[in-house]
């Protein structure tokens, strides 16, 4: 009985190494990953900041239009 057990035990851990694999891990073809793919890792580490310019930015006119039309 128990080395039905650690046949078993065996089966399952190699049957389970095979459902981890996956195109990036062996071999197989991408074909063979089924519908749904993981999203990408980002290799870049947050800074913490919020996207966007800074708040206390104002807006310069750089001289493209004069002040007063006149």
């Amino acid at each position: 009985m128990n080395a039905r057990i650690e046949v078993l035990t065996r089966r399952v851990a190699e049957l389970e190494a095979l459902l981890r694999k996956d195109s990036r891990t062996s071999s197989k073809p991408p074909s063979s990953d089924g519908p749904v793919k993981p999203p990408p890792r980002s290799r870049r580490q947050p800074s913490g900041r919020a996207p966007g310019n800074s708040p206390a930015r104002t807006r310069s006119r750089c001289g493209r239009w004069p002040s007063r039309i006149g």
